[in-house]
């Protein structure tokens, strides 16, 4: 296994990539440190080397009906980020009227880096917070949670 430090490319988005000595397993560098185990990267080099990757599928499947109704079935019929029930009415502060919670299906780690379209990468979303995370890059659901309920007070949701 290559113990270099590397920028990947994944469509038109570019993430560094290194080696972890603790996991014994390649992984992304966020902020960094290491997103398997949270480590801390010792030295971040000036240059890396740049490798386009490309992982999984080429073109995006279509999500079933089936795996559709067992993540609203799983999440309760809510939002996974403001947790409100979707395909509901909702009160928008901002228009003064009442709006249609549509449902979107969010890749939490995005398509554009993981090309990853399995059930456990998938989550039911209304369409606001599915546009504000759009293919934003989280360590985990509670973080998600704290960015986008926070833009949604500051855009007046």
């Amino acid at each position: 296994m290559s113990k270099i430090i590397q920028k990947s490319i994944y469509g038109s988005v570019a993430i560094l990539k290194a080696y972890c000595k603790k996991c014994e397993q390649t992984s992304f560098v966020v902020d960094g440190r290491y997103t398997c185990c949270g480590e801390l990267l010792v030295k971040i080099p000036e240059k890396e080397r740049i490798k386009r990757e490309v992982e999984g599928e080429i073109r995006r499947s279509n999500i079933s009906l089936k795996v559709k109704q067992e993540i609203l079935e799983e999440q309760e019929n809510k939002c996974i980020y403001c947790e409100n029930i979707l395909n509901e009415l909702w009160w928008n502060k901002k228009k003064s009227k009442y709006i249609k919670l549509r449902i979107h299906y969010d890749h939490f780690v995005s398509w554009n880096y993981s090309r990853d379209n399995h059930k456990y990468n998938i989550f039911a979303s209304c369409h606001i917070c599915n546009s504000i995370k759009s293919d934003k890059y989280f360590a985990d659901l509670i973080s998600a949670r704290e960015f986008i309920n926070e833009e949604r007070k500051k855009k007046g949701y």
